[in-house]
């Protein structure tokens, strides 16, 4: 339960559907392609049903539905100053739809960690399928940003 919504929906009985959901993580800390530009790597849906990635951070979201997007990511930083915004970003229309995981690191350990930084927004889909990216918008000193052990997750559900 996050934030008072099942993001593990059970499947449906009957003539109601089931919901489209997804949990993506990433599999490994992603420690290259961190500047503004780059994707964060959502490589591995760690439960979910019927919603399509490929693998590689890219996730299609279908026409005519509306989607609450959860993002949380969690990076190390080289130096007090740093910061981190990752958007979700509409790949097929080129804009983006959920802004900003922000994170900046604190002041005081040595090796400057810090997150989750986390969004949330609700986005409802038009005419056409889109396919969405953790898009980096902001990048200064990071090293590194973390897999799931700390935190970094993307979850789509239909609502």
């Amino acid at each position: 339960m996050r934030d008072g919504i099942d993001i593990y929906p059970a499947a449906s009985s009957g003539t109601t559907p089931a919901k489209s959901w997804t949990h993506m993580v990433m599999s490994a800390n992603q420690t290259t392609n961190l500047t503004a530009g780059n994707i964060v790597l959502f490589d591995t849906e760690k439960a979910g049903s019927g919603i399509t990635n490929d693998g590689a951070g890219a996730v299609t979201l279908k026409a005519g539905k509306t989607y609450r997007i959860d993002l949380d990511i969690g990076a190390s930083f080289s130096a007090i100053g740093g910061d981190l915004g990752v958007d979700i970003y509409d790949n097929t229309n080129a804009v983006s739809i959920v802004s900003r995981a922000y994170i900046v690191p604190p002041t005081y350990p040595s090796n400057f960690t810090r997150g989750p930084g986390d969004t949330c927004g609700i986005v409802t889909v038009g005419g056409s399928d889109i396919i969405i990216t953790a898009r980096i918008t902001v990048s200064t000193s990071v090293t590194q940003i973390y897999a799931e052990a700390s935190g970094t997750r993307l979850i789509i559900q239909e609502v």
